[in-house]
């Protein structure tokens, strides 16, 4: 049995005689629990937390209404996190939650999942955070194309869709209601079976930070659509954003050209391995990067860059490992760095590259 505020409940029971404000954790770590009664939740409308409810159980399915009384709920984070069983989710398990802000790693880890309704948070209008809301969902293979429409108020999708290793794309028009989203990071990290993304996949979220780590070991991921920016002014970092995407080959001109606010590139394009050459000025407009720690380190095909690719980036420091282990590059530009008189340190800037033969003699000379 359980107690609350010093009353017994039978499991399989419904609250009747309790008025709780929160369940967060009630059966957490219940490995062997299968299954639970339709209707347990059926008085409780004046809970506010659902946190952790069932993380961590053996459910293998949810029962259809489970939640349509519960009108106060709030929070649901974690809630059915590492339920590894669960194959779907039932249609209309949230329409009564109108008001959820917190859906955040509610799905997590739930590997056997296969699908999610269309309209599994039409009704939640106000959530604010996603993130890790399907983190580690390996067995789903897309994700409908409205999931997110209804939720104009949310800030954060980081890590919302991680690990997600069978999901073969991101459909076009999954953000175009999102306009407040200022979080993308990690969105599609560990996305190992995406191969392409829709050219205003982020066209209407003018308000996004970051995308650090946005496709990070994507690694079938083959192309970039040369706008895919294009509308996010304000992103400050795209720290590790095309990290160990092995499928890529080629860096779109002008990538980046509106992204003026842009302070961190360190390791935006590390270990992409296909790629021979770096579009001239794909760094032009970004003036007040900081960082470009590994930025193209393990690029092993990498045989050009141009002359001019930093000369815009006066403000910049950090340059440690740009250019590590791209071992076909035969030749350092003389005037590359000449204008970074605010460079701090190039550590490592050209580490293993066994083809290389001379160094230009004005490396380091600053000609401002």
């Amino acid at each position: 049995m359980l107690y609350f505020y010093g009353e017994q409940v039978f499991i399989g029971r419904t609250f009747n005689k309790l008025s709780p404000t929160s369940l967060a954790g009630l059966f957490r770590g219940c490995s062997s629990l299968t299954s639970v009664p339709s209707g347990i939740f059926n008085n409780c409308t004046n809970v506010a937390n659902f946190s952790s409810v069932f993380y961590g159980t053996s459910l293998a399915e949810i029962p259809s209404g489970l939640f349509d009384t519960c009108t106060s709920m709030t929070n649901c984070s974690l809630l059915f996190y590492a339920c590894t069983s669960l194959t779907d989710i039932p249609v209309g398990l949230l329409d009564s939650c109108t008001l959820l802000t917190d859906v955040s790693h509610s799905f997590r880890t739930c590997t056997s999942l296969t699908s999610i309704p269309s309209g599994l948070f039409a009704n939640c209008p106000i959530i604010d955070t996603f993130a890790y809301t399907f983190n580690g969902c390996t067995s789903l293979t897309s994700i409908p194309s409205n999931l997110f429409s209804n939720n104009t108020a949310a800030t954060s999708f980081a890590y919302a869709l991680s690990s997600c290793s069978n999901l073969e794309t991101a459909p076009t028009g999954l953000f175009d209601n999102n306009i407040d989203v200022e979080d993308f990071s990690y969105l599609f990290d560990s996305c190992t079976s995406i191969d392409n993304i829709p050219s205003g996949l982020f066209v209407n979220c003018p308000k996004v930070t970051t995308f650090a780590g946005l496709f990070n070991n994507a690694t079938t991921l083959s192309e970039i659509p040369p706008n895919l920016f294009i509308a996010n002014t304000g992103v400050t970092s795209f720290y590790r954003t095309f990290d160990i995407t092995w499928g890529l080959s080629e860096i779109p001109s002008g990538l980046f050209d509106t992204n003026t606010e842009a302070t961190d590139f360190g390791r935006v394009f590390r270990e992409c391995t296909y790629i021979d050459t770096i579009p001239d000025g794909l760094f032009d407009n970004c003036t007040k990067a900081i960082d470009f720690n590994q930025a193209f380190r393990r690029c092993y095909q990498l045989d050009t860059v141009p002359s001019g690719l930093f000369k815009n980036n006066v403000a910049a420091q950090y340059f440690n490992g740009i250019f590590r282990e791209t071992w076909t590059l035969p030749s350092i530009p003389e005037n590359i760095f000449t204008n970074n008189v605010n460079a701090t340190t190039f550590a490592s800037a050209f580490y293993g590259n066994d083809t290389m033969t001379s160094i230009p003699e004005d490396l380091f000379a600053i000609k401002l």
